[in-house]
């Protein structure tokens, strides 16, 4: 296990397999999920052997009522009929830590597969690598602080747990978190294979959701727009033009590229999921500017959100016509928010604050942040606490 790091999923996945019959984890190709497989599976079989898919068509009984469980199941969505044989499986025998799947596709992006397990299987996702994983360090807690603390508390709980330097996000948003690429020194070759990537997703599997014409390289160059536009509302409209394709095959292409785990929308936007692949497809400059921030702040936040605030609270843009952007808001289930602002300057420009202050107005009971490049903190007349936006790794 060259490179491995521990995941933060790895608990939620033992609990899983002690209550569910049947346990599946899905992400994008590359991410780790054969390494998990393999790991808390007592015998691993893949559907990318084409021996074993042909062995199980013939005897798929024998492999899920004789084996050793957990029994883990490989790119199980290459084999559609096997979901109707753990179906009857796990009817027959409704004992917990039987199966472990895994996909490179969702599974409710396929009819097949939706309706055969729909109450028999806990779903579990796979995100790349974060930062505090590739370091070996715990998740950061900085969402769930700003909800539960108050201001005089907050910097201080804050600014003791911070530990991520700007070069080591900036490094990070440039190899991303695919196990097996990332940890590859030289960049030529991780960019090779990362163009490799890309080559499968698109010559393969993207066919198991959808079925396209356009070719592999028309694809890459919409996931590239997408890729450069991230943080920003997306027009069907542009990206249709890109493909030469109807604005409707547009939007159905959309779905299938989340299908892929390639990209994940954030209200009128989309982001890609792996800051690897978002580096590739979309250099980051030298100098981090904005957009750049808004690429490694959601990744980041997004992981912080599933495995601490999940039932808790959602997290979304607001933006308006008139040119209000905060680019995070956290909603309470009670009504309280936070806004987080992010500047590229360690001051705040006049157009996040006064965001921040209207906002507030609209939102009463709301709290406001601004992530800086500064390394200081600092309070404003208007109750916007500033923090170096660092301190949210």
């Amino acid at each position: 296990m060259t490179h491995y790091r521990s995941r933060i999923i790895e608990n939620e996945l033992k609990k899983a397999l002690a209550y569910s019959p049947c346990v599946g984890i899905l992400g994008m190709r590359q991410v780790g999920k054969s390494t998990l497989l393999k790991k808390y599976s007592q015998r691993y079989f893949s559907f990318d052997d084409d021996v074993f898919l042909i062995r199980f068509g013939v005897a798929a009984k024998t492999y899920l009522e004789e084996m050793s469980y957990p029994l883990g199941l490989d790119e199980v969505q290459k084999y559609p009929p096997a979901f109707d044989a753990l179906k009857f499986a796990v009817d027959s025998l409704k004992k917990t830590g039987r199966f472990l799947l895994s996909g490179s596709v969702r599974f409710s992006a396929r009819k097949e597969i939706r309706e055969s397990l729909t109450g028999r299987i806990v779903i579990l996702e796979v995100m790349p690598l974060t930062l505090s994983e590739c370091h070996g360090a715990r998740v950061s807690e900085f969402l769930k602080k700003l909800f539960h603390s108050t201001d005089e508390l907050l910097l201080k709980k804050i600014g003791s747990a911070a530990w991520a330097t700007e070069e080591q996000v900036v490094h990070y948003s440039k190899t991303g978190g695919l196990p097996g690429i990332c940890f590859r020194r030289e960049e030529a070759i991780r960019l090779r294979m990362l163009d490799n990537h890309l080559d499968t997703l698109f010559g393969r599997d993207i066919h198991l959701i959808v079925k396209t014409k356009l070719s592999i390289k028309k694809l890459k160059d919409v996931v590239a727009a997408i890729a450069r536009e991230q943080g920003l509302p997306i027009s069907y409209s542009t990206l249709a033009r890109l493909a030469s394709v109807s604005v409707p095959t547009m939007q159905s292409l959309l779905v299938a590229l989340q299908g892929l785990f390639l990209i994940r929308s954030y209200g009128k936007t989309y982001f890609v999921e792996d800051a690897g692949l978002s580096h590739f497809l979309s250099p980051m400059n030298n100098l981090v500017d904005r957009r750049d921030m808004l690429r490694c702040l959601y990744g980041e936040f997004k992981t912080q959100m599933e495995t601490q605030l999940k039932f808790e609270a959602t997290l979304e843009p607001f933006t308006t016509r008139g040119g209000i952007d905060v680019p995070f808001v956290g909603t309470f289930k009670n009504g309280e928010r936070i806004a987080i602002g992010v500047e590229a300057h360690d001051q705040p420009s006049d157009k996040t604050v006064k965001s921040l202050v209207w906002f507030k107005k609209k939102f009463p009971k709301s709290r406001l942040f601004i992530l800086t490049r500064g390394n200081k903190t600092m309070k404003l007349s208007s109750g916007i606490v500033c923090v170096p936006w660092t301190w949210a790794f």
